[in-house]
């Protein structure tokens, strides 16, 4: 594009905003936001293509913690912190207290469990008597 010859003042006279050359450099910008576009595509599949398939560790943690669940509706848990089925314990900030006190006694658990205080067999056999207990219910 040939510059016109400056003005008196100086500066550039203003330049024809729909010139050819602005509809060149649009084209240009087109083509290579679609060439982006489609190198972003193919980083995408790449990284879909790596990544491995957790779906089957999905399914199982989810299907562990459903049963770990029941597990805790069963031992009586729920009524003894005043839990009831369907509260949003995440949302809910009433029950924000009884959240954080069965924590903390699955805390307590855990560190008996670590420390020996309890047999893993004597615990064993107390959870068997109440599941064989709660069938013949």
């Amino acid at each position: 594009m040939r510059l016109k010859p400056k003005r008196g003042n100086g500066l550039n006279p203003l330049r024809n905003f729909n010139s050819p050359d602005l509809e060149k450099l649009k084209h240009q910008l087109s083509r290579i936001q679609k060439k982006m576009a489609k190198v972003e595509q193919q980083k995408y599949k790449m990284l879909s293509q790596t990544t491995p398939n957790n779906t089957p560790y999905r399914k199982a943690r989810t299907r562990t913690l459903i049963q770990l669940g029941g597990l805790v509706e069963k031992s009586g848990l729920l009524e003894s912190f005043d839990i009831v089925i369907g509260d949003n314990l995440q949302t809910d900030l009433e029950k924000k207290d009884q959240v954080f006190a069965l924590l903390g006694g699955l805390l307590e658990l855990n560190d008996m469990m670590i420390q020996g205080e309890y047999p893993l067999a004597l615990l064993s056999q107390k959870g068997a008597k109440s599941f064989h207990a709660d069938k013949e219910k």
